[in-house]
């Protein structure tokens, strides 16, 4: 039988489309997938993570939210979650080179959160308890250990000493916050809805912004010393907007270059180097990620009379 060229060519679009729907996810037509966590308690914490690449689900399209989890999947769940790729050196006993894990758990390693067990162990296959969770949690966000807390649940005086302040101190910060009943079954193996939840919780008090308190002192028209508390890393130039209040409402405020900002030796203090006019007011806005600095800060240059006063008042009240 002869094909024309005509139908030869039709034949290898066909072809060729029948592979590209091969490869195109079944979600992509519209279909539902993960069926097994609707209506779960912890469905919307479980799609925004699947969607966020965090976790997968299974190749049959179901989540299984209320299995258990191992420790390297909990492992390999927080690295996607925070961003942890740097690796350490390691060496246990039961993480072969070449398993599924064994990048995961050097890059948790690296990460500061897991030590493994006295006896060279890290045992990733095993299915990890609450506390367990807890402990790496804790250490993840630089929790500080919060044995009180703990004892607040019903089962408190039942967590064993190695893991009760880190259950506290994710109690404290809102990541465990138990059961209805009261407890937080610290022993029992945390499901995976369950992990999705509380490293969800984790990474959210984790990228929380730092509240910070600004006060303006000694200033001058070369400019002024900010004090920050508590101490912000890197502040640069790029960080501070100062912006000069109109005299009446409809003018135009005009922006202050800020030229260099140094961090004094003692305390969270900034000297702030800029261009400033004499009895003018200036706002002080600051942008940094990771820190919340409240509302622009208002301030105004003194004259050299206002100064003067000023002098004479204190050595008054002195």
């Amino acid at each position: 039988m002869t094909i024309s060229r005509k139908n030869h060519k039709l034949v290898s679009i066909v072809g060729i489309l029948a592979i590209l729907f091969t490869l195109i996810p079944v979600s992509a037509f519209g279909a539902e997938p993960m069926e097994d966590i609707s209506g779960h308690w912890a469905e919307e914490q479980i799609r925004e993570w699947v969607d966020s690449e965090y976790i997968k689900g299974y190749p049959d399209g179901t989540f299984k939210p209320e299995n258990n989890i191992t420790r390297a999947e909990f492992i390999t769940i927080a690295n996607n979650a925070f961003g942890y790729t740097e690796k350490a050196e390691i060496d246990y006993s039961d993480v072969a080179d070449g398993s599924w894990y064994a990048d995961a758990v050097a890059v948790a390693k690296a990460a500061g959160y897991i030590n493994g067990y006295p006896d060279g162990t890290m045992k990733p296959d095993n299915p990890i308890t609450r506390q367990e969770a807890a402990v790496m949690v804790a250490k993840i966000n630089e929790l500080e250990a919060d044995e009180a807390a703990a004892d607040t649940f019903t089962d408190g005086a039942g967590i064993p000493a190695w893991s009760k302040g880190a259950v506290g101190a994710c109690a404290t910060a809102e990541i465990f916050t138990g059961y209805p009943d009261g407890s937080v079954k610290a022993e029992n193996l945390i499901k995976r809805g369950e992990s999705v939840v509380a490293l969800s919780k984790a990474l959210a008090y984790k990228n929380a912004p730092v509240a910070v308190t600004k006060t303006v002192t000694e200033i001058s028209t070369e400019g002024f010393r900010l004090n920050l508390t508590p101490a912000v890393d890197g502040l640069t130039p790029g960080a501070v907007t100062l912006t000069q209040v109109a005299e009446h409402a409809t003018a135009e405020a005009i922006n202050v270059t800020v030229e260099a900002i140094t961090t004094a030796t003692t305390g969270a203090t900034y000297s702030v180097t800029a261009a400033l006019e004499a009895g003018q007011t200036y706002t002080l806005d600051l942008e940094k990620d990771g820190y919340d600095f409240g509302e622009a800060l208002t301030f105004s240059v003194p004259t050299d009379q206002q100064q003067a006063d000023q002098q004479e008042q204190e050595e008054q009240n002195s």
